[in-house]
């Protein structure tokens, strides 16, 4: 039989343990949410009373992706009804963004067996894209999709610029 050689450290060794529990939470069933009636009449959008969220500027970048023509007048005031009735469901930016209830959407955990952690050399970023992936990377942690980590098991991150255009 001709097999390659394994080196030492390459070897598996597995570990002696119990299976951890795999029961998981269940989610809950998210209830049917009360629909307000919509308006015979809204507001003309032109003088809708904004709001902190809901701005002139904000409400021209909606109204600038409707072609001309698609939307009658009456449907346009009747569309930025139904945004400003549910603005805290829309995000403008990542700051704004926030995240399913737990209550539905618990938390996943995964168990592990205790075991010496490996090493992995972080990828290295480029020099000539480094500062604005440090900029990326601060943008995303105030808004809260990334959070430090100083575990054994931290991502590494591999980073490629798209094409231009």
């Amino acid at each position: 039989m001709r097999t390659k050689y394994k080196p030492v450290d390459k070897r598996k060794r597995p570990v002696p343990v119990t299976m951890p529990n795999m029961r998981r939470e269940r989610y809950q069933p998210i209830p049917e949410p009360v629909v307000p009636e919509l308006p015979h009449h809204p507001p003309r959008w032109q003088d809708y009373p904004y709001s902190a969220k809901v701005t002139p500027e904000r409400l021209e970048i909606i109204m600038k992706g409707i072609e001309p023509g698609f939307l009658s007048e009456e449907e346009k005031s009747l569309l930025i009804w139904v945004v400003s009735q549910n603005e805290a469901a829309i995000a403008f930016d990542d700051s704004e963004r926030g995240t399913f209830k737990p209550e539905f959407f618990p938390d996943y955990t995964m168990d592990v067996v205790p075991h010496t952690p490996w090493q992995e050399r972080p990828i290295t970023i480029p020099e000539a894209i480094k500062d604005e992936v440090e900029d990326l990377l601060k943008k995303q942690m105030e808004s809260g999709n990334l959070e430090p980590s100083y575990s054994s098991y931290r991502s590494s991150l591999f980073v490629i610029q798209k094409p231009k255009g």
